[in-house]
């Protein structure tokens, strides 16, 4: 299975998102993040983790414009992108090409469109 943990110790995230894709990345820091808050005793529902982690995950890097006005190495919001990519496809150009980014939690907030 990809990403599979095949050794002990942290995973790291970047490479887990590049092989895995954002929804095991962000099972895996829901996973890690209840674990050393249960730890200490402290029960959190899984939503408020879930929210930050969406925050971290919300933008892509534009590694191929194809027939759009983004531009490669841009970073833009995955409803961005998901709307120029289905502009594009309706109107029979070329789709641009992104890659899925995380942003840690100090620059989330930073990049947020809100």
């Amino acid at each position: 299975m990809p990403g599979q943990k095949l050794t002990e110790g942290s995973i790291n995230i970047k490479s887990l998102l590049d092989v895995a894709g954002p929804k095991d990345v962000q099972n895996y820091i829901l996973k890690e993040v209840q674990k050393v808050y249960r730890l200490q005793g402290i029960e959190i529902a899984d939503k408020y983790i879930e929210i930050i982690v969406k925050q971290m995950l919300s933008k892509v890097l534009i590694i191929d414009s194809g027939d759009t006005t983004l531009l490669p190495g841009e970073v833009v919001s995955v409803k961005e992108y998901r709307k120029q990519v289905g502009a594009s496809i309706a109107s029979g150009k070329k789709p641009p090409l992104a890659k899925n980014v995380i942003f840690g939690i100090k620059k989330a907030p930073l990049e947020s469109d809100s």
